[in-house]
């Protein structure tokens, strides 16, 4: 699941609390943070009045009502990743609320969702994956994209001390850039400025349920800096990833044991790339494997 289709964030504008007492945190006690939507005049509270900034105000899925989650699936994710990436709406509803709910954060401004991350946890909880980030356009440019990168995925992480993080991002050789799923040059480089590195094998996404194929055509990032992470770690993030999804007989495919097995063979500390070297990764043949192959238990 390719993480996010807005990567050219700028700084967030953030106003700090009145004082330190909480007043101006939420309830998780991080601060609220305000932004201004981008071509838009803000709100007056009265005739003459300076516009003023929505509030954007952190909550996670499973605080949503039906409604608001049906509105946050209809609005920032359908149109922001391709079918084939997607979860279905009952299966977000399902992995991210309840209570084995893997990891969520929506952000509201004045009560409307305007960004969204999902995150997923594999391998004894030694593998975090950014599963999904997307922001509504009319908050690109704000900084809160990187925000949710740069702050709240390291909260994350950090319930799992020494844990890699992972996310997939489309390959600029296979998915050119255009106005619906963005540039894929500029995605890179936007989680370069946050520390990512290439992880120089030929990937593939897999088929998320049945009816749909694998998804071709993408890179694996490296997020955390973590030391002494090793492939095998790595290597078991892959076998979980496809086990949950494809069934244990994906690990039999040969495009997938080439990939667990160089997973392995890697050096995460000092083998990794940065990210300006995605011409140079290497690229495979496509698994050709049927989309409505057998499934596991772990389906999503």
């Amino acid at each position: 699941m390719a993480p996010d289709r807005a990567s050219e964030d700028g700084p967030v504008p953030r106003v700090p609390g009145p004082d330190a007492s909480g007043a101006g945190r939420d309830e998780t006690g991080a601060p609220v943070v305000t932004a201004a939507e981008p071509g838009t005049d803000g709100v007056g509270t009265a005739a003459g009045d300076a516009p003023r900034e929505p509030v954007l105000v952190e909550t996670s899925l499973a605080d949503l009502t039906d409604a608001e989650l049906v509105d946050v699936y209809r609005r920032l994710l359908e149109p922001t990743f391709r079918p084939e990436e997607l979860m279905s709406r009952d299966e977000v509803r399902a992995t991210f609320t309840g209570p084995d709910a893997e990891p969520s954060l929506v952000v509201l401004a004045d009560g409307r969702a305007v960004g969204l991350m999902l995150g997923g946890w594999y391998a004894d909880r030694r593998a975090l994956l950014l599963t999904y980030l997307a922001v509504d356009p009319r908050t690109r440019g704000t900084g809160l994209g990187a925000r949710l990168v740069s702050e709240i995925l390291p909260r994350w992480a950090g319930a799992s001390p020494g844990a890699l993080v992972v996310a997939e991002v489309d390959d600029p050789r296979h998915w050119p850039a255009d106005e619906t799923q963005g540039d894929p040059v500029a995605r890179l480089r936007f989680y370069g400025r946050h520390g990512a590195r290439l992880v120089p094998l030929p990937y593939v996404q897999p088929s998320l349920g049945p009816g749909t194929p694998r998804v071709e055509g993408m890179l694996l990032l490296r997020l955390d800096a973590n030391p002494g992470v090793t492939g095998d770690t790595l290597a078991a993030f892959l076998a979980d990833y496809f086990a949950q999804h494809e069934g244990p007989e994906a690990l039999d495919d040969p495009v997938v044991a080439r990939l667990v097995a160089g997973a392995r063979a890697l050096d995460l500390d000092d083998g990794l790339w940065s990210v300006d070297r995605w011409p140079d990764v290497p690229t495979d043949a496509p698994s050709g494997r049927p989309a409505d192959g057998p499934r596991g238990e772990g389906d999503r």
